[in-house]
């Protein structure tokens, strides 16, 4: 698909296939929802209403609505259930625009804009053009049109910005921002080695504290959330394309088996299965638009 890391088009009538959200209630989600992606995140949805919450950041919103999610931030988006949902999204790499557009003119920051039906309209153009891209056959000029056309977008999403302002942005009332750090922590540093003693000295806090706690808040043990932190970017890994070999050790495993042992219990299939089953998902999907 080029250097665009993904690019989706869902059209969902009924959000029970989505993470849901039963109230407007501002209180922490079920942390263990949140994930990041090693690119950042652009999303253009059409949806009721959201909670959407990024880093120690959260914003309500509903109709046309644009989030970025920067590259590696946890977050999670929870939309109102049983309701009509849309959403195209588009991962690319952090300095993928770069030499195409002034720094100042990209997204680095978290954001939840929510723009009119005239702004949506304006945007649909690129869009549409940039969703049809993923079906060209692979080469420099698709690398290009994809990039161009990714800043056009970003560009035009620029003559929205003015409406931020107006976008209702709250603080994530967290009932325990320290393992929320000691979480984010684990996606930062998933590649390398991480033990308690690790997450005990870098926190100022002791094993037994740590384990109770992190398992109270997480519903899960330190070390299984590592090891579901590191097999959700093997996934990834796994879509893009690698191979089985690559991927344990861009997730930190130096024992092969060891990481497709994990993956099976997690997953419940075999890394090698489940990339197979991606690409041949890929190749069978209909165009959306």
């Amino acid at each position: 698909m080029g250097l665009l890391v993904d690019i989706a088009n869902d059209r969902i009538e009924n959000l029970t296939q989505i993470k849901t959200f039963a109230d407007y209630s501002d209180s922490m989600p079920d942390i263990s929802s949140f994930h990041s992606h090693e690119c950042n995140e652009l999303v253009i949805c059409k949806t009721p209403a959201a909670v959407i919450y990024c880093g120690e950041e959260a914003a309500r919103a509903g109709g046309n609505i644009v989030v970025f999610n920067p590259a590696r931030e946890m977050h999670t988006q929870l939309n109102q259930p049983h309701s009509h949902y849309w959403r195209f999204r588009v991962e690319y790499p952090a300095d993928y625009l770069e030499g195409v557009l002034p720094a100042e003119t990209q997204f680095h920051h978290f954001f939840c804009l929510t723009i009119s039906d005239a702004d949506l309209e304006s945007l649909m153009p690129y869009v549409d053009v940039l969703w049809q891209t993923q079906y060209d056959p692979e080469s420099v000029w698709k690398d290009n049109r994809q990039k161009y056309l990714c800043a056009l977008l970003v560009n035009e999403l620029f003559c929205c910005m003015d409406k931020m302002s107006e976008t209702a942005k709250t603080p994530i009332m967290y009932r325990d921002r320290q393992i929320y750090s000691i979480c984010r922590y684990i996606h930062l540093h998933y590649r390398e080695k991480i033990t308690l003693e690790t997450l005990s000295e870098e926190f100022f806090i002791s094993h037994t504290t740590l384990t109770r706690r992190f398992r109270k808040i997480v519903g899960m043990s330190v070390n299984e959330y590592i090891q579901k932190v590191r097999c959700d970017y093997g996934a990834q890994a796994l879509k893009a394309g690698r191979s089985v070999q690559d991927t344990a050790e861009l997730c930190g495993y130096k024992d092969v088996s060891f990481f497709i042992r994990i993956f099976e219990g997690l997953y419940g299939t075999s890394p090698k299965q489940y990339g197979k089953s991606i690409n041949t998902i890929k190749n069978d999907s209909p165009t959306m638009m």
